[in-house]
């Protein structure tokens, strides 16, 4: 494939187009679920963007797009977008192993639901 940052790359480019697929719902709340299900079906992008702030990678280098960034912010300088879209990544990274910390098992859909719940409290305070 190349060098490294070719496989980052590649691999933003997946993540961006499974992002505009999401983006392309057409209400909130479906937006919403599907990013969970994005989330809880695939980790990867989580860790990978993790992996690169730690190495000191800025991630805008190599990931031009944020379709869901852009989805879900109401304007220029939302912090609710991006708390939103954090919550998500931050549960590929740290999920299971919280899970388990806590001894918990619940199935991909309970995950999908509650996590969509967090999501839309963060978005839409008091919905």
């Amino acid at each position: 494939v190349g060098s490294k940052d070719d496989v980052i790359a590649l691999v933003l480019a997946r993540h961006a187009e499974r992002a505009r697929r999401a983006a392309a719902e057409p209400t909130d709340s479906a937006l919403f679920a599907r990013i969970a299900e994005v989330v809880v079906d695939d980790p990867t992008t989580g860790r990978l963007l993790a992996g690169m702030l730690l190495d000191g990678i800025p991630i805008t280098d190599l990931q031009g797009e944020f379709p869901l960034l852009d989805r879900l912010a109401t304007s220029d300088g939302d912090t609710r977008a991006a708390l939103t879209y954090a919550l998500a990544l931050g549960w590929e990274v740290f999920g299971p192993s919280l899970l388990a910390a806590v001894d918990a098992r619940p199935t991909s859909d309970e995950l999908c639901r509650e996590l969509e719940r967090a999501m839309t409290s963060i978005a839409r305070p008091g919905a």
